[in-house]
């Protein structure tokens, strides 16, 4: 029997735990928006994601800059010239140009509009929470939806100008590796993380560690890698 599946973890609880996981502790009382009959964590967290995007859209999306290079018939940044012989564009009054602009649509934005298309493809999310999705959709017109991997969510850079974007996405990669793709007609549904011995093991463990490391100060709290020294009988079998 494992205890940490086995026994029904109320979503408030394990939402605290999160927090202390992820090192988000300010955000812990996020948990008040909860439903007295809210299904799961993954519920949870789409609605405080929900809250967090409309206090984002009102302080205005993070934008960097992002290299283009097309034909165009004004001329700005670096110009290629002899693509613009060979392609003629003198002719039609245009030069190839490779340039710099300031836009919204860069890898933390894309992040979040792909899991809010996912979200309204999920066959168990809550019509009322999909009806919500539908009203903040269109802020992210300008933005792509991207095919979502690991390695994206740990590619992501933060610093002091983005840094109120990570509860976000902390919040986005949870519910994406929550996320079950069905690649044939695009929907998606739930796993069930709850049920999941290793990745509430997972939680357990960065919880507690956190949790000291805050409340425990006075000592020292780190990962350790236990090496067994054991050994055991080889067998040799033949096919």
């Amino acid at each position: 029997m494992n205890s940490l599946t086995d026994s029904k973890i109320p979503i408030r609880n394990l939402y605290y735990m999160l927090c202390y996981a992820w090192g988000h502790l300010a955000e812990k009382d996020m948990a008040d928006v909860a439903r007295e009959d809210e299904k799961d964590i993954k519920h949870l967290l789409t609605r405080i994601l929900l809250v967090k995007l409309r206090s984002l859209i009102k302080r205005g999306f993070y934008r960097e800059y992002k290299s283009y290079q097309e034909e165009t018939g004004t001329l700005k940044g670096r110009i290629h010239f002899q693509e613009s012989i060979k392609t003629f564009s003198f002719k039609r009054g245009k030069m190839h140009c490779e340039f710099e602009e300031m836009t919204h649509d860069i890898v933390h934005n894309q992040v979040i509009k792909s899991i809010l298309f996912s979200l309204l493809q999920n066959q168990q999310l809550d019509k009322q929470l999909k009806e919500e999705i539908q009203q903040l959709y269109p802020y992210f017109a300008e933005v792509a939806v991207i095919k979502l991997n690991l390695r994206i969510f740990q590619e992501i850079k933060l610093h002091r100008s983005n840094q109120h974007y990570r509860f976000v996405l902390d919040i986005c990669r949870f519910l994406y590796e929550s996320l079950l793709l069905n690649e044939d007609n695009g929907e998606s549904q739930f796993a069930d993380f709850e049920r999941d011995p290793k990745a509430m093991a997972r939680l357990f463990e960065e919880f507690v560690r956190n949790f000291y490391k805050k409340e425990m100060q006075q000592y020292k709290v780190y990962r350790e890698n236990i090496y067994w020294d054991a050994e055991g009988k080889t067998q040799i079998i033949f096919l």
